[in-house]
């Protein structure tokens, strides 16, 4: 049998990807061949491309990327950097739970 929280979480990943390949080909004119393709090694994120991808993820997914949790081998691939947004949420959905579970809001 399938896992439901598998599929909602492939959907979700595959959803993020897509919207990260539009910011990188329709805002900043990147063209990415695939989701795994090294964006730092290849040279289509130089270190201005790279500091306006973190400003563009932030408004597009509102979340504040904070200089700690910075490590360049997330943002290495569309995939990576799905998977670093995912977590970013998870985290953020839990932070939220624990302080007032009734209401799922900070208070």
């Amino acid at each position: 049998m399938t896992n439901p929280n598998a599929i909602t979480a492939q959907s979700s990943s595959n959803g993020i990807e897509r919207e990260l390949l539009e910011i990188l080909h329709d805002e900043m004119n990147v063209e990415v061949s695939s989701g795994d393709t090294d964006l730092l090694e290849t040279g289509l994120l130089d270190s201005l491309k790279f500091v306006d991808l973190l400003v563009r993820i932030e408004e597009r997914f509102g979340t504040k990327i904070e200089l700690e949790e910075l490590e360049l081998d997330d943002f290495r691939s569309v995939r990576k950097v799905a998977a670093f947004l995912r977590n970013q949420r998870r985290k953020r959905q839990a932070g939220v739970s624990a302080a007032d579970p009734q209401r799922g809001v900070q208070a």
